[in-house]
């Protein structure tokens, strides 16, 4: 009946309720790519 609302209400709930996660894994990405590293390429990080 409302495809839109059913659409905003699904990804809703399904966002995460904490950051938690995001968080580790950005600190995790900040240990690895460092000033030292900074050539590292989307590739090569994700493969790590």
């Amino acid at each position: 009946m409302y495809p839109q609302l059913s659409l905003v209400v699904e990804i809703f709930l399904c966002a995460p309720i904490s950051t938690a996660t995001v968080e580790r894994d950005f600190s995790t990405m900040n240990r690895i790519l460092t000033d030292l590293r900074n050539r590292l390429t989307t590739e090569h990080l994700e493969q790590l």
